[in-house]
């Protein structure tokens, strides 16, 4: 019950430059007890106090301005050690993607389209821990 409550408390932010995708991820997400911030672009999630606070990070890979790759490396580089889940539509037939993102850190890698419960699991694990 005190994981619940704990998971409940931690912001989900939300970097995608598609309004209908933050949009829809947002609604999952609140409709599954947990609380979201949304953001355009990396700079506008930079900006924000949500940066500092956020307990996991589901980023687009491709953005305008800076990528998600560019944002997670400087989150790390500044001590920011929210868990990040990549979604992307890239393609990635040999794996290389995948990996390349995993050696940066981040916790998984979603392609487009992917089933919404499999990012809720993914985003629920990365609170608990």
């Amino acid at each position: 019950m005190a994981a619940a409550r704990r998971t409940r408390r931690r912001v989900v932010a939300i970097v995608d430059d598609d309004v209908s995708v933050r949009e829809a991820m947002a609604a999952f997400f609140e409709a599954h007890g947990l609380a979201t911030r949304s953001f355009v672009s990396a700079e506008h999630f930079l900006r924000s106090r949500t940066c500092q606070t956020a307990g996991c990070l589901v980023l687009d890979l491709r953005l305008e301005g800076m990528s998600g790759l560019e944002l997670q490396r400087l989150l790390q580089a500044r001590g920011v050690g929210a868990p990040v889940i990549f979604c992307t539509g890239e393609p990635d037939d040999d794996g290389r993607l995948r990996r390349r993102l995993l050696r940066a850190g981040a916790r998984a890698v979603l392609y487009k389209p992917f089933p919404p419960e499999e990012l809720l699991q993914l985003v629920q694990t990365a609170l608990e821990s």
